[in-house]
């Protein structure tokens, strides 16, 4: 069984974007694969959950460019992703390097956020909805970041 696994994307910006004196487009097509038919194993959370498990989130790619010359757009410092239905809001998100991104759950039930990954090694713990302080992280490394919730597998 194929696992959908969340990431994000972290740049640098060194040399990412179209330098402002420049101009140009970049066209072409982006083939995702197609997503399995396979069932989300959700029978051990019966009773355990008080909500109803969403479809997965849909796929996307993100592009990296690479050129002399560029200049970073301006970023943001900050930026959200949900934890809703059960799933993560985006299957990926490219988030650059030293923004800090806000995990708020939208669910009744406790969620969590962890990654195991080379560049961001963390666990935020088990929260709630309704819980005053909702979990960040601000991303200090670039590359690929899996995120998964301890509680729940699917995730």
């Amino acid at each position: 069984m194929k696992k959908m696994i969340l990431g994000l994307v972290l740049l640098s910006f060194h040399g990412i974007a179209m330098a402002d004196s420049a101009t140009g487009s970049i066209s072409g097509h982006i083939s995702l694969p197609a997503r399995p038919e396979s069932r989300i194993p959700v029978e051990k959370y019966v009773g355990s959950i008080s909500g109803k498990v969403a479809p997965p989130p849909r796929l996307i790619a993100g592009v990296w460019i690479e050129g002399s010359g560029l200049t970073a757009p301006a970023s943001p410092t900050q930026v959200t992703l949900s934890q809703l239905g059960y799933q993560f809001a985006n299957s990926l998100m490219i988030v650059p390097r030293g923004t800090t991104v806000i995990f708020p759950n939208q669910d009744a039930d406790y969620h969590n956020v962890y990654s195991l990954s080379r560049g961001a090694r963390f666990d935020l713990g088990r929260y709630k909805k309704e819980d005053s302080e909702v979990p960040q992280y601000t991303f200090d490394t670039c590359g690929l970041i899996r995120l998964k919730c301890e509680i729940h597998e699917h995730m």
